[in-house]
């Protein structure tokens, strides 16, 4: 879109490049999702380029780079990840746009039900003690308005 080259070789020129393996997968699911093609590499620097003249304008070389797809071009102007953006262009395509923002629009948050996983350990003991017989009372200590911190302390004097 903007002719800076093979994303991969671009992202390792900034100050603090993101690891390897996570432009990979950005680049795996551009690609899944359609808005990239990956042309491969040429391993004979000298025989002739295969590169289209229009695929060359695209911002491609002829070591092989990732292309811009018709969708991509849509997505990429698009505030949104790519598989929600996919989903919208879709939706609007084909005469469904209202069902696909909202779908959309309950993609598009974390989950509540997620959390990171350095914060696994406590919510599994927290689910443990309000999955125990004393999660009533627990539950009933937690709504108590008087009591400061809301529902996770409660639990967690619960589970100690």
């Amino acid at each position: 879109l903007l002719g800076l080259g093979p994303a991969a070789s671009f992202l390792q020129c900034l100050i603090q490049p993101p690891p390897t393996k996570a432009v990979e997968a950005a680049l795996i699911g551009l690609q899944e999702v359609g808005a990239i093609s990956i042309l491969a590499h040429d391993p004979n620097p000298s025989s002739t380029s295969n590169v289209s003249p229009a695929t060359a304008a695209a911002g491609v070389d002829a070591a092989g780079s990732e292309v811009l797809t018709p969708l991509g071009r849509l997505l990429a102007v698009l505030p949104l990840e790519p598989r929600l953006g996919k989903l919208l262009v879709m939706g609007a395509a084909l005469g469904c746009l209202a069902p696909a923002l909202t779908i959309a629009a309950a993609f598009s948050h974390r989950s509540p039900f997620s959390a990171p996983l350095e914060k696994q350990d406590e919510l599994e003991r927290i689910r443990r003690a309000l999955a125990a017989p004393a999660a009533a009372a627990a539950v009933a200590a937690a709504t108590d308005t008087s009591t400061k911190g809301g529902l996770l302390p409660a639990a967690a004097a619960a589970a100690a």
